[in-house]
């Protein structure tokens, strides 16, 4: 802020064209010198040098060889010496080439005008750099034209001979100005502005005294907006946007201009799309980045179009609209957030309006909202409407012009919601602070107001701000001029203030405009207040000292925050200065961000997958393809089946061997066995023998066998009677067929919806959904449960939905709506299930929408996936059951909604996904019925068992009857050995009688029957 400064002393007269330096004496104290000059008496010689400690001025003795009087010379400060050179003597309107210098420790003047010497000029400029003293371009009165040479002289050469400075071929064009400034810093001399042949110029040009010959670099050319008012200055990120107004001509423009508040450069910006018009007096406001134009005045007269510019895209959308819309108008204001634009007021043809509209981007329609209330505050034009930071469903109106050009102090709220109207202020009465076609500025908690027209017709200058809590004004100073009509803006703790309307004394002048651009440092204006603060602004973040703008990844989107809050993995800010969470982008398709308060993406590794606004990145390639779970044709596992029965045969069987041989070689166990035979009639062996029931052990060991044979044969009968005694028909018939049998279908219905890479909040507390992620539920009746939502780890938004006793009498739908400017999607994946009516067999289909490549879904037309419902009966006859259900499929192909590339999200304020199901012409019809009765059951069971009963007494006759074949044998046996000891015995008592025996006698006759039996009998038994 500027402060005026009391100076005393040897205070120079006032004058014009004088040149000046400052220096560092020797004591170190910083020095304010001026020489010549035109005053009101003629030109002036006289050297007055400042103290900026004691701001006290001293005029210098004109000792020695004393410089003409002259105009516009420069000097410079070398070595406890003041260096003049150049200018203009007016009598004789003569440049002059002289150089003189005035010795600070001699106080006096030197003339050490050489020979060789530059040529004359003023309205040049001159540094001094390693030594020497540089003259540069100028104007030359003699020649009158620019002089374009420059020239040096080395100040420590006593003879002070000039010569001209080699310059780069391309240079020269560039010389033809005058009267511009210029200073010299490190090794490079910056020239600005000045008077070029014919336009004065806002060029910026650098030459590089390193280097020889001389090269420039040149920024900026003729770059700012030319005067005009009745238009507006909006910020994005690090820019405040201009656009159009009423230019100096009194014709309307539509130029688009940016200033950048980092670099401090103006830039004439090319965009694309439909530009609009030429019009001023329009209504203006900003979201993120995108920034309203809405209607104005133009060649075409009042106007009601709109326009929407995205920075992302450079490109302008004009607002499409169906039904009614505001009449055109003029002077009205707007505010925009979300989906949502408030416009209020203006001057229409049938004169002021107080109408407050509101236009949807997701419906694409106005909407009147309010007008002719008298709780508001009533129609005014040239009103400044500002949007809540704390709810973007209140609209602030203020200040403003009312009927016959009264000014107001007016400062309203509007809630939209519910359409009332909140007054912190309106006391016409009091004309001190009431102010129309004002820079208007809404801080937070304050009311910023400089310039406009008081009542009356009174231009401005003062600069005053209300505050909304305390209800008071206070003054914050003044502009240098008055001001009305212009562009204003607040960023950072900056008031930015562009152009605007004229005024000379009381006179307002209309028709010529100014583009003066002021900008006010709000905290060094509040420095002597200490009530007096304003809050660093959205996009920028509060430090000890001042307000900085967030840097690139990173948003503040409230005011005064101290820190910005970091863009979120899965997406990138290249801005700086954003102001929203929307203003950070998802990372493009091939790309991925793994960080937090990222500025860019990274390129995702070869062999990898990455969809857009990927947090992470997979070698594995995510399957999309349909998938279909059906309830199949009944079957039974055989394999399955027959490795149960052997597992059971061998069990059994492994247990009747061990208790059959329990029984055999347990004594104990051995003597109970004949008293298990059940086959008490199947020991008799003789034929024509009586028949006698007895009990063996032979006969219990079969029995056993027989019992555990029958257990294995019963278990397998029961067993595949159980698994395998089913036998199921499906057949499709006419729907209207099978309605007459089936009142109504039912079913279990389980939705799965996953938002691929939602780029908005999924889930609240306790795995509800979040606010802005609702449904509507068409055609389906049964009892819904809460939707339940829940963020993957990758990103995903997973929503889950259940239904149970759900009927679709015709055809139903589930309309998903998530409703946020970030509700952008890589794509959907839907899993439908439904339970058929064959139980514990549910019905799946599962699939998948993409949109286009580096495309995300988001914008008002829906998404939809088809599902075709199969009504499906359940009979079991055997036991007498009945179910109903739905068997799941595809449809038709899905239709994609609306697509917006990932990088250009800020037209998609919301987006849509419809699930249709629909009922097919045909329904399923499931019968089963048993293979075999319980009593084919039990007669094949008896039939077994007896069968097995016989079998085993079969075996059993065979193995007796060798068993008592062979025991009467080995009886037999021992009967032979003992007849043959009997048969020896009596041989040798017989010889023992008769004496000796001849020579192979057997000692038995052969010739005796009794001895050839007995013979007989040996040979067959023994």
């Amino acid at each position: 802020m500027w402060h005026q400064i009391q100076t005393y002393g040897d205070v120079p007269s006032p004058r014009t064209r004088f040149g000046y330096t400052y220096y560092q004496d020797k004591e170190g104290t910083l020095l304010f010198a001026i020489f010549g000059g035109i005053t009101a008496t003629g030109l002036s010689n006289s050297l007055y040098l400042l103290n900026t400690t004691s701001w006290k001025w001293k005029k210098m003795p004109s000792e020695g060889i004393v410089p003409k009087s002259v105009a516009g010379p420069t000097i410079n400060y070398y070595s406890n010496k003041i260096y003049i050179a150049a200018g203009e003597v007016l009598t004789t309107n003569i440049t002059i080439q002289t150089l003189f210098y005035y010795d600070l420790d001699a106080n006096q003047w030197v003339n050490v005008t050489s020979k060789n010497t530059y040529t004359a000029r003023t309205h040049h400029g001159s540094v001094i750099y390693e030594d020497e003293l540089y003259l540069m371009m100028g104007w030359s009165q003699i020649e009158n034209n620019h002089v374009l040479d420059w020239y040096k002289v080395n100040l420590k050469d006593p003879n002070y001979d000039w010569n001209k400075v080699s310059l780069t071929d391309d240079t020269t064009g560039y010389l033809k100005t005058s009267s511009y400034g210029s200073t010299l810093y490190q090794n490079s001399i910056y020239l600005f502005g000045g008077n070029q042949y014919p336009p004065t110029t806002n060029e910026l040009v650098i030459f590089d005294m390193a280097v020889s010959p001389i090269p420039h670099r040149t920024f900026g050319k003729d770059l700012s907006p030319t005067p005009r008012m009745y238009h507006s200055m909006q910020p994005i990120g690090q820019y405040l946007y201009l656009f159009g107004g009423l230019g100096d001509n009194g014709h309307p423009l539509n130029d688009f201009w940016s200033f950048d508040c980092i670099n401090e450069n103006w830039s004439l910006v090319s965009s694309f799309g439909d530009h609009p018009l030429q019009r001023y007096a329009y209504a203006s406001a900003v979201d993120g980045d995108l920034l309203l134009i809405w209607g104005g005045y133009g060649s075409l007269g009042y106007l009601n179009d709109g326009y929407v510019y995205d920075i992302t895209s450079n490109t302008w959308t004009i607002l499409e609209y169906t039904g009614v819309a505001p009449s055109p108008r003029s002077g009205a204001c707007a505010g925009m957030s979300g989906p949502m634009i408030f416009i209020y007021g203006g001057e229409t043809e049938l004169g002021l309006s107080d109408e407050v509209w509101y236009y949807d981007f997701t419906v694409k329609m106005y909407t009147l909202l309010d007008s002719d209330n008298p709780r508001g505050p009533g129609p005014l034009v040239y009103a400044s409407c500002r949007i809540a930071t704390t709810s973007n469903t209140y609209l602030y109106v203020m200040y403003g012009e009312a009927e016959d050009n009264i000014a107001t102090n007016a400062i309203y709220g509007f809630f939209a919601l519910t359409g009332e109207w909140f007054s912190y202020i309106d006391n016409p009465d009091n004309q001190t602070y009431s102010r129309s076609r004002a820079a208007v500025c809404k801080p937070q908690g304050k009311i910023l107001i400089a310039g406009g027209i008081a009542t009356g017709g009174y231009p401005n200058n003062d600069i005053f701000y209300f505050d909304t809590k305390n209800k008071q004004y206070s003054t914050l100073g003044s502009l240098r001029d008055s001001v009305f009509g212009p562009a204003s803006v607040y960023f950072q703790n900056y008031f930015y203030i562009h152009g605007g309307g004229s005024a000379v004394s009381y006179l307002l002048r209309y028709n010529a405009p100014t583009n003066k651009f002021i900008r006010m440092h709000l905290w060094s204006s509040c420095s002597n207040n200490v009530t007096c603060s304003f809050g660093c602004s959205p996009g920028s973040y509060r430090t000890a000292s001042n307000c900085e703008i967030c840097p690139q990844g990173a948003y503040a989107d409230q005011y005064n925050m101290t820190e910005c809050t970091k863009c979120p993995k899965g997406k990138y800010g290249p801005n700086y200065g954003s102001t929203s969470a929307d203003m950070c982008y998802p990372c493009q398709e091939g790309t991925y961000n793994a960080l937090e308060g990222q500025r860019y993406c990274l390129a995702c590794p070869s062999g990898s997958s990455c969809k857009t606004g990927s947090s992470y990145y997979s070698h594995e390639i995510e399957d999309f393809s349909d998938k279909s779970i059906q309830p199949a044709i009944y079957s039974v596992n055989m394999s399955e089946t027959n490795r149960n029965i052997r597992l059971a045969e061998y069990v059994i069987g492994f247990i009747g061997l061990g208790v059959i041989l329990i029984f055999i070689f347990v004594k104990k166990a051995k003597k109970l066995l004949k008293y298990i035979d059940l086959y008490v009639s199947s020991h008799n062996y003789i034929l024509g023998d009586p028949m006698i029931l007895r009990s063996t052990q032979i006969g219990g060991v079969f029995s056993l066998a027989f019992i555990f044979g029958a257990i294995i044969i019963i278990f397998i009968s029961i067993f595949q009677y159980a698994s395998n005694n089913i036998y199921e028909t499906k057949s499709l018939v006419p729907l209207v067929v099978l309605e007459q049998d089936v009142s109504e279908f039912t079913s279990y219905f389980l939705l799965n919806v996953t938002l691929k890479n939602y780029g908005s909040t999924c889930a609240g507390e306790s795995n509800s959904c979040y606010h802005a992620i609702f449904y509507e539920i068409n055609g389906i009746t049964g009892e819904w449960s809460e939707e339940s939502c829940k963020e993957i780890p990758n990103g995903d938004c997973q929503i889950s939905m259940v239904c149970k006793h759900c009927s679709i009498p015709y055809e139903g739908s589930i309309f998903f709506t998530m409703d946020d400017t970030n509700a952008y999607t890589s794509g959907y994946t839907v899993n439908f299930t439904s339970s058929s009516s064959i139980p514990d067999k549910p019905s799946s289909y599962q699939t998948s929408v993409l949109p286009s490549k580096n495309y995300v879904f988001l914008g008002t037309t829906p998404t939809k996936i088809y599902y075709t419902m199969i009504p499906s009966f359940y009979d079991d006859k055997p036991n007498d059951v009945n179910h109903t259900g739905y068997h799941v499929t595809l449809g038709k192909l899905p239709d994609k909604g609306s697509q917006l590339k990932s990088y250009e999200l800020g037209m998609g304020f919301i987006n849509y996904l419809s699930i249709v199901l629909s009922i097919d012409n045909s329904g399923l019809v499931t019968t089963r019925n048993d293979n075999q009765t319980l009593i084919v059951l039990l007669t094949t069971l008896i039939g077994s068992v007896f069968g097995i009963l016989s079998g085993i007494g079969g075996v059993m006759n065979t193995v007796e009857q060798r068993w008592i074949k062979f025991k009467k044998k080995s009886k037999m046996q021992k009967h032979c050995v003992g007849m043959v000891e009997n048969i020896k015995y009596i041989e040798n008592s017989y010889v023992k009688k008769l004496g000796t025996r001849s020579e192979g006698d057997t000692g038995l006759n052969s010739n005796d029957e009794s001895g050839n039996r007995l013979l007989r009998l040996i040979d067959k038994y023994c």
